[in-house]
């Protein structure tokens, strides 16, 4: 069970279990956090790095906005489910990827009620890979997994892709700021793993290190 990323526009629905009874805001920085698990790890070894994922500040409101290695950017948006079949907003046409109702094999995603669903739009700026079927489980123990059939937390449900990138290419730079990235890069010269919120005159980011989540 596997899908491909292709160079350009792609977007990913994904279900998420809402167990832990998160908000949106909540919703979508674990994103950032999980897609670097599957894009962060996809990517160019060039690409990667302590900053893999940045989530920006160019963000609209109740959607946010990440760098992830060769995703660039990737916009998120989230909803709780309205019931089977549901796949959140996606922009008529492209091309099917993959469905998860199209595997031979059945997969699910745990949830106390609805599921949360993901919405992730990004251009690939990297040839084409093929990756394992996104998803993860933590079990009570706090161990995650890449490989269940059910009881995920995350678990993708289809992937399309739209030809060429939509945007151009951004930068920690562009994302952030020169101030803010300048500021960033000189506390991760001190190594560890770094959690980072910063002010720094234009809102909250996040940074996330390459340590396990």
């Amino acid at each position: 069970m596997e899908v491909r990323i292709l160079p350009g526009r792609n977007v990913w629905t994904l279900a998420r279990t809402d167990r832990d009874g998160v908000a949106l805001d909540d919703v979508l920085q674990t994103t950032g956090a999980v897609l670097k698990r599957f894009l962060g790890d996809a990517s160019p070894l060039g690409t990667r790095g302590l900053f893999e994922v940045i989530q920006s500040p160019k963000g609209s409101e109740n959607e946010a906005r990440f760098f992830i290695g060769a995703a660039r950017p990737v916009v998120v948006t989230a909803k709780p489910s309205s019931g089977p079949g549901d796949f959140g907003p996606v922009p008529p046409g492209g091309e099917l990827l993959a469905a998860l109702e199209q595997l031979e094999e059945h997969m699910s995603v745990r949830a106390s009620h609805a599921p949360w669903i993901v919405t992730a739009s990004f251009d690939w700026r990297a040839p084409a890979v093929t990756i394992p079927w996104p998803r993860r489980a933590v079990n009570a123990f706090g161990v995650p997994s890449h490989t269940e059939q059910h009881g995920n937390d995350w678990l993708l449900l289809r992937a399309r892709h739209y030809g060429a990138a939509l945007e151009e290419d951004s930068s920690l730079s562009s994302e952030v700021g020169d101030t803010a990235a300048e500021a960033a890069k000189s506390v991760a010269g001190f190594g560890g793993k770094l959690l980072v919120v910063g002010g720094l005159g234009f809102g909250a980011y996040w940074l996330l290190s390459r340590g396990k989540r």
